[in-house]
């Protein structure tokens, strides 16, 4: 069994060569992996850490101060992610990768916990060209991913 999103990114992305969602060249491959394990291990556990306080701490009177510091570190990784993006057409660069999807969790995350992700410019750029994806849509659509919702509607 594979477990954890990074592996099991890389590994759909390996067995399909044919979609060309993971670099062939091997520095570019680790880097994917390398971005990956930094969108497991710092925005999704703030997003954690918010939403379940009680995995980090015991003593409840410190449940919202961990969910205020997260919502702030999850703030932080998205303007970092931004800041990635930059004038790249996608997250690793030019090429279209597993790391895209991923990337776009975090965006539909940070729009259901109102923060004003339409400020990030080159964030909201990869959302837009990921929704303009068949493939992406049709996931969203039949999962109705409620982080996606008006967005669906909006662009259909």
């Amino acid at each position: 069994m594979i477990t954890e999103n990074s592996a099991i990114l890389a590994y759909i992305g390996l067995i399909n060569p044919e979609l060309r969602m993971f670099p062939t060249d091997v520095v570019e491959q680790m880097q994917c992996i390398a971005q990956m394990a930094w969108f497991s291990n710092t925005p999704h556990i703030s997003q954690k850490a918010k939403f379940r306080p009680y995995q980090f701490a015991d003593e409840e009177e410190v449940h919202d101060a961990i969910r205020t510091k997260a919502a702030a570190r999850y703030w932080e990784s998205m303007v970092e992610i931004d800041r990635l993006i930059a004038d790249h057409h996608w997250i690793m660069g030019e090429q279209y990768t597993v790391a895209d999807p991923y990337a776009l969790v975090f965006y539909g995350w940070g729009t259901s916990n109102g923060l004003p992700m339409e400020t990030l410019g080159h964030f909201t750029r990869h959302k837009n060209q990921m929704l303009e994806r068949t493939a992406v849509r049709t996931v969203l659509e039949r999962e109705m991913n409620p982080h996606f919702k008006t967005a669906i509607s909006t662009n259909a």
